[in-house]
């Protein structure tokens, strides 16, 4: 990349005479030609090898004619409610259900699902449907904003680092669950302090709590993770990289074997994390006092009704139901019959999703009340941080049960499955997107898949150390942000660039009937206040918790921030490499390109439909513009 923009900038200095005399006889000389400069020799030293040919104008979109579909849309609606049923899902809503007014939150959190999580969902499953192509290939609508999709891949992969190092401790307390005494119950192992001390057999005052530590948290650090007290030295898990290692084996063995393998597990995945989580659920009403958790958590605060925090708070959760990573709706509709009814999944799956993370946030809540009944630890039960509840508080909680090895076994097998889940669809969006993107790739999709997830083991392998593991609550802090930035770029291309009449065209040829127009007023004018009212507080929270983390502020920066660059660099190509005035240029790039049903009947009734004026996939002149070069 140094040589590439070293490059730039020679090419520039040695040809800038040579381009006045290229525009000479142009009425846009000066600005417009600093555009159109930077442009060309961008591409000349960066982008020749990112481009397809279709992009350039040189040969249309080629579909991969050996793509195949779910089995069944059942499989595209179950693998994203597992994508969505996750460990942030659990936690973030018991959490915030506790700090702003119990059942209250949920009547702005059902109008945030009305109003602007079901339209993002149906927005994204039409790309991906209708195009049948993964995310950087659907911004064949505007071709313009395409650098989003590559700023999309680079998120995922970054985010897929830290991530799936949260999948490896549920495996790891797993593999401990086979013993007649759970490990963590008692302070008579060998790795033990002398601070350790059973809740059972002590009251905790004030100080004591900040002296003596659980057996399940030493159990957790010094036996799960295996990391000691020292704080000046590098340290790693091994334990933690063996289970990465086995996490992303069984990626890369459901990638290669495609999207009906893929459908199949994400399948079975889902519906026993499901059914464990109502197994759990039915449990936890058999606790003591549950009936007063329960009462406690459906009546109202009187105080968090006046306060604005819950009607504040309340709306960014919807996001939660929109799952980990980016892109991932748009992919996995992708993979569905092009007449499936998107409509109808866009507002089945999220109200199944926003109920899941209902559920689960009120078994947390019960589990949570239990603890701190007791006040067994010293541990913030309700915190932003997942941490000290799910590998602390939790095993100490089943351990209590009778038949608790049955039990952490549902518990935590639940919990592996889901984080699985989205580690697969995070990495099949990445796939996707290249080989849709890149024919060329094509023929080497098991050796890059291999590739891929091997690189994502070796960097999710520092996530296993001790200052990994620090840095994985502040590079999570920025994720809802990118989010809701992505989300509001998607929603202006459609409505407002590709347009009211073209879109509704769009999915009466796709579904057979009309989209309402006061439906689609609603996307246009409400959904986008919604997002950018969310992406606003979630920039707030990302700067108020990251100013303590310096590292996470330079680490945030480079993974999350740095890569919109790409986007105005893009842009910047793609009209310096379309030919006409520079309105001509502007009006073109911002046009769909290549824009049809991958089906070729589907294809040829398209464009009978719109037309031999309105055809979408227009080449692009080169002639002239390659005689200039």
């Amino acid at each position: 990349m140094k040589f590439a923009i070293v490059g730039v900038f020679a090419s520039f200095v040695v040809n800038r005479s040579g381009l006045k005399v290229l525009y000479k006889d142009s009425e846009y000389f000066g600005y417009s030609e600093w555009i159109i400069t930077c442009g060309v020799y961008w591409k000349m030293a960066v982008a020749e090898n990112l481009v397809n040919s279709y992009d350039a104008g040189e040969a249309p979109f080629k579909h991969d004619k050996n793509r195949s579909t779910w089995i069944s849309t059942n499989d595209f609606a179950l693998a994203f409610i597992g994508h969505s049923f996750g460990l942030r899902n659990f936690y973030t809503f018991a959490t915030y259900l506790k700090m702003d007014g119990s059942i209250i939150m949920l009547l702005p959190y059902t109008a945030t699902l009305i109003l602007c999580v079901i339209p993002i969902f149906f927005i994204q499953s039409f790309m991906g449907q209708f195009s049948s192509t993964g995310y950087i290939s659907a911004f064949r609508v505007s071709p313009i904003l395409k650098g989003v999709g590559y700023v999309i891949t680079i998120l995922n992969f970054t985010s897929l680092t830290y991530y799936s190092s949260v999948a490896s401790y549920p495996l790891l307390l797993l593999l401990r669950t086979f013993t007649w005494e759970l490990p963590w119950m008692s302070c008579r192992n060998s790795w033990n302090t002398p601070n350790c001390t059973q809740p059972a057999n002590h009251t905790f005052d004030h100080i004591s709590r900040f002296l003596l530590t659980s057996p399940s948290k030493e159990f957790f650090d010094k036996e799960v993770i295996k990391m000691s007290s020292r704080i000046n030295t590098f340290q790693i898990s091994w334990p933690m990289v063996g289970a990465l290692f086995v996490i992303w084996l069984l990626t890369a063995g459901c990638l290669m074997n495609g999207i009906v393998t893929i459908g199949r597990v994400l399948r079975y995945a889902t519906i026993t994390a499901l059914t464990f989580l109502v197994i759990l659920f039915i449990r936890m009403l058999f606790l003591p006092n549950s009936m007063a958790y329960f009462l406690k958590f459906i009546t109202p605060s009187m105080e968090a009704v006046r306060s604005p925090d819950a009607w504040l708070v309340s709306p960014v959760l919807g996001a939660l139901t929109l799952g980990t990573g980016w892109g991932s709706i748009m992919t996995l509709a992708s993979y569905n019959q092009f007449k499936a009814d998107a409509e109808k999944y866009s507002i089945a799956i999220p109200c199944i999703m926003s109920l899941i993370v209902v559920f689960s946030g009120i078994l947390v809540h019960f589990v949570g009340e239990y603890l701190k009944e007791r006040n067994i630890f010293n541990i913030q039960v309700y915190n932003e941080f997942m941490y000290e509840f799910f590998w602390i508080g939790l095993p100490y909680f089943v351990g209590t049960l009778e038949a608790a090895q049955l039990w952490f076994a549902l518990t935590y097998t639940m919990l592996f499955l889901c984080e699985f889940s989205s580690i697969v669809i995070q990495t099949l969006s990445i796939t996707t997107a290249l080989f849709d993107e890149y024919a060329k790739l094509r023929p080497f999709k098991k050796h890059i898949t291999i590739g891929l997830c091997s690189t994502l083991f070796a960097l999710s392998s520092f996530f296993a150390t001790n200052l990994g593991i620090k840095l994985y609550g502040p590079l999570t802090f920025s994720a809802a942000f990118a989010q809701m930035a992505i989300v509001l770029i998607e929603i202006i291309m459609i409505v407002w660039i590709y347009g009211r009449k073209r879109f509704q065209q769009d999915f009466k040829f796709m579904l057979g009937r009309p989209f309402p127009t006061w439906k689609f007023s609603i996307i246009r004018f409400v959904t986008p206040i919604i997002v950018v009212f969310m992406g606003f507080i979630y920039f707030i929270v990302t700067f108020v918790r990251l100013h303590a983390f310096p590292l996470g502020i330079l680490l945030t920066f480079l993974i999350k921030i740095l890569p919109w660059v790409i986007i105005p660099a893009y842009a910047l190509y793609k009209i310096s490499t379309t030919t006409g005035t520079v309105k001509e240029r502007f009006r073109k790039c911002f046009q769909p390109n290549d824009w049809y049903p991958a089906d070729p009947r589907d294809r040829q009734r398209y464009n009978e439909m719109l037309g031999s004026s309105e055809v979408s996939h227009q080449l692009v002149e080169m002639d002239n513009h390659e005689n200039h070069e």
